[in-house]
């Protein structure tokens, strides 16, 4: 018998737990915890019950697709009844989107009820004032479920990394964009992998927070919140989604040793933190470099621990269910023991490093035209704005459907040495000008 059945077993009263939202995650959530109740022959549900369950409407339609029915008394479209309930003192928020989300959780928050949410969204925008209210109602708001899916990214952050400066955090943390980015790695070219990802149910009707970045900024900012106490609006982060990429992008990447990877990217340099999501080029040799299909990935850099690699699921139900109830028990834990929740970093504004002054390797994709000379005056622009380039290669596709019509064309990849984004992107911008190139397909940073 663990403690926690022990504790269960010996609880004078029942702990209620309410939800807002029974959708896909939530009927997962409810489905799961009467599995356990079962598994552990009553104890849980001896302690546990489920007050109410707050919907949109009354249908079960989206319920019974969870395999699961919710005790249609349970059910409830009104907030009130679960904020006045004054035994309900868990809330799990699996609701998505920011309104009226981000309301309720407030109001859940000052009424003093412990919070559980996987909303990233709301986390990303409104983190300081939950957290401040979650620390004046002295109550828990976990969110294990925000970022990472499976893998237990939070609290590594909270705990296991709490005695260590976090130097820099590297990481896939969108599903979608890696499936789709693996596919095409394999193949496939982006609007054929993106329809198998709709089809397998990994990429929503509307793939647009995911493809273009938002998912991944909003996740970053989370991080940036735990592991630099940052307060950080997601418009400032330096951001690209995977939308412009094409086959001949991968291929250049991958005759280099690179593939190309949906990477967030934080850095804490003399004071400044740098935030970024960028289609990034990553070694084959390297682990995110081999993190496939749906998978997600998180690599952080502690002065104490050095290089630290998480690695699992970071889609779907499973996954998102685990990471919900881990935190649910973890507040019923302390409920039981009496311990007052841990108090939250609260974030603060800080010093964001200028998105110009950020630092890498780069990859720079054209279309040139096919004469003497032309390589040496790209090399001049670039010299111009201050760029080492590193490496070479041109290849002849005179025949081969391009953007130009002109018939002589080579197709030049270059990489260069450690530059600042503003001077690659000046770069960029003087060879838009030259008449020797005729298109500038993929500029991607290339991680270190």
């Amino acid at each position: 018998m663990t403690i926690l059945q022990e504790r269960i077993m010996t609880a004078d009263n029942k702990i209620g737990i309410s939800f807002f939202g029974a959708g896909n995650i939530g009927s997962t959530v409810l489905k799961r915890l009467a599995e356990m109740s079962d598994e552990q022959g009553g104890a849980l549900r001896d302690v546990v019950s489920v007050r109410h369950v707050l919907v949109r409407d009354l249908d079960r339609s989206e319920r019974e697709e969870a395999g699961f029915f919710v005790e249609p008394d349970l059910l409830t479209t009104d907030v009130a009844d679960i904020l006045k309930d004054g035994n309900t003192q868990i809330v799990v928020e699996l609701m998505g989107g920011e309104q009226p989300a981000y309301e309720y959780i407030s109001e859940a928050l000052k009424a003093g009820k412990h919070v559980v949410t996987a909303n990233k969204a709301v986390l990303a925008k409104f983190g300081d004032q939950l957290f401040s209210a979650a620390a004046r109602s002295e109550v828990h708001l976990q969110f294990e479920a925000s970022v990472g899916g499976g893998i237990p990214v939070i609290s590594a952050l909270r705990r296991d990394l709490a005695a260590n400066e976090i130097s820099s955090i590297e990481a896939i943390i969108n599903g979608t964009t890696n499936f789709i980015l693996t596919k095409m790695g394999a193949g496939d070219d982006y609007e054929t992998a993106l329809t198998e990802a709709g089809r397998l149910g990994y990429a929503e009707p509307d793939p647009s927070a995911d493809v273009d970045g938002h998912d991944a900024v909003a996740k970053s900012v989370i991080l940036a919140m735990l592991a630099y106490g940052a307060m950080i609006n997601p418009e400032s982060v330096v951001s690209e989604g995977i939308r412009n990429l094409v086959s001949a992008d991968v291929s250049a990447a991958s005759e280099l040793g690179y593939v190309i990877k949906l990477i967030a990217r934080l850095q804490s340099e003399n004071g400044e933190i740098s935030v970024s999501v960028l289609p990034t080029l990553v070694g084959k040799d390297t682990q995110l470099g081999n993190v496939s299909g749906v998978t997600n990935a998180v690599e952080f850099t502690g002065d104490l621990v050095g290089k630290l690699f998480y690695e699992g699921p970071g889609a779907g139900r499973e996954a998102t269910t685990s990471a919900v109830i881990a935190d649910l028990l973890e507040v019923i834990n302390d409920q039981l023991r009496g311990i007052q929740p841990a108090p939250l970093i609260q974030p603060h504004p800080v010093q964001v490093k200028p998105s110009e002054q950020i630092e890498s390797g780069f990859f720079l994709r054209l279309i040139v035209e096919n004469r003497p000379g032309v390589l040496a005056e790209i090399s001049r622009i670039l010299a111009q704005a201050s760029i080492s380039i590193s490496s070479v290669v041109q290849k002849d596709i005179t025949g081969q459907e391009t953007a130009s019509s002109v018939p002589d064309s080579a197709e030049l990849i270059l990489t260069t040495h450690s530059s600042q984004r503003g001077s690659v992107l000046e770069a960029v911008e003087l060879l838009g000008e030259s008449k020797s190139v005729l298109q500038i397909g993929s500029v991607l940073p290339m991680s270190r």
